[in-house]
């Protein structure tokens, strides 16, 4: 295939060096070049992943190997060499860690400075000269440097980290949402605190089940129900509706 000829001036700026960029000089632990059924398992080994998901991840590997490199972009380039390249490299002070940093102190400072080069609110002096409201998960190589109000977060139901962090140290498991389908009580029972104490009981059982959180449905026109809901602190839902597909009818 014939070579493009690109303009002079396109041609000179191609040569310079990249004048906005940096480097962030620390020791790594990297993988050597190749990918095969090791390089999967000693990525997961490195990211003390559970046995279930290595073996989900050489199914998804094998699969990935028997695939044909597609076509269809008509990019003129060379087909891409995944034997030449590197597929986890780590800072060494990460690794060093056994169960990751507690928080931003036990991180390498010179990681931190790669975030405050590039704008990204890590440290708390970040946080206290104003910048707040963020959640960052900051991910340097091939693994997470640090999150930002993961703690914050977790008090309101939101579970946000990395998902080696993940894997690690939540079960799956036992995190789980309960949705109660309607809240029903006899008219002769209404109106003497029973209502109020279902609901009661059913957000003990599913705080000390682990829930990060408890959903109710109710039909549009309980009006009633809506507002012994709001009186117990339940919020609302305004920004999701709920559809149900038609039972078979052949």
């Amino acid at each position: 295939m014939a070579a493009v000829e690109q303009a002079a001036p396109l041609v000179r700026a191609l040569e310079l060096p990249y004048r906005h960029g940096f480097v962030t000089d620390v020791e790594s632990d990297a993988l050597p070049p190749g990918l095969d059924a090791d390089t999967v398992r000693a990525i997961s080994r490195r990211k003390k992943e559970p046995e279930f998901l290595l073996k989900w991840r050489l199914a998804a590997f094998e699969r990935w190997s028997a695939m044909s490199h597609p076509a269809w972009g008509k990019l003129r380039i060379e087909p891409i060499d995944f034997q030449a390249l590197s597929y986890y490299s780590a800072p060494k002070s990460m690794n060093a860690q056994t169960d990751g940093p507690k928080s931003l102190a036990d991180v390498d400072p010179k990681l931190l400075e790669t975030y405050e080069k590039l704008g990204v609110p890590l440290h708390e002096r970040a946080r206290l000269a104003g910048v707040t409201g963020v959640a960052v998960d900051a991910v340097f190589d091939s693994v997470s440097v640090g999150t930002t109000f993961r703690e914050q977060l977790a008090q309101v139901g939101v579970i946000f980290c990395s998902f080696s962090h993940a894997v690690q140290h939540l079960s799956l498991i036992h995190i789980w949402v309960f949705v109660l389908n309607d809240l029903f009580v006899h008219p002769l029972g209404r109106r003497t605190g029973v209502a109020s104490g279902l609901l009661a009981a059913a957000e003990r059982y599913a705080w000390s089940q682990g829930a990060v959180r408890v959903s109710l449905n109710v039909a549009h026109g309980n009006a009633p129900g809506q507002a012994l809901y709001v009186a117990r602190g339940w919020i609302r839902d305004e920004q999701f509706h709920a559809y149900h597909p038609l039972p078979d009818r052949r």
